[in-house]
């Protein structure tokens, strides 16, 4: 599984509205992560879709007020599987989350059910949501979904931002 630039931009919302892509390490810096010249994303020309600013672009496109957005995820882009397959990854940013004992499946499916209405079904999107944290709360995370909240670990997957990149961007 590898990330796509070009099936990332190239997607249909991203045509129409260039504003909601974004470079990966702008986001990450912007929603709090501590990312250094030594990151992984630093320097790297990985485009991603920002979900909040394509839900606030649906919104409008839809005839709501801004102040009656859904709820959608952080991060999205495509990947390419090894028989060419492309899917959307969603990844949820949690970078300033002190504690995780609130993750709640109803409220991080409800913004997987967001954005997969903004994007619509010109892509699939891939079977598992990512929760992103920060690499010192990583084992915190990872023991909260799978022993106090095992309902989580079925659909989603705590990863640290190098972790992600790894997974995806390597």
């Amino acid at each position: 599984m590898k990330y796509c630039k070009n099936t990332t931009i190239g997607h249909e919302k991203s045509v129409c509205f260039p504003a909601i892509i974004e470079n990966a390490y702008d986001l990450f810096l912007r929603d709090g992560c501590k990312l250094e010249a030594s990151s992984p994303f630093h320097n790297e020309e990985n485009e991603i879709i920002n979900g909040d600013y394509l839900e606030n672009h649906f919104c409008v496109l839809d005839g709501r007020s801004l102040g009656n957005k859904n709820k959608s995820v952080d991060v999205i882009f495509a990947i390419n599987e090894n028989n060419n397959e492309k899917f959307l990854v969603f990844a949820e940013l949690k970078l300033n989350s002190t504690s995780f004992m609130r993750l709640d499946k109803l409220s991080l499916r409800g913004k997987a059910i967001g954005s997969t209405r903004a994007l619509g079904t010109s892509v699939p999107i891939y079977r598992k949501y990512y929760i992103i944290v920060p690499k010192d709360k990583y084992n915190e995370a990872r023991r909260i979904m799978f022993r106090e909240n095992p309902r989580l670990n079925n659909d989603f997957v705590a990863l640290c931002p190098s972790d992600l990149h790894a997974k995806f961007f390597v």
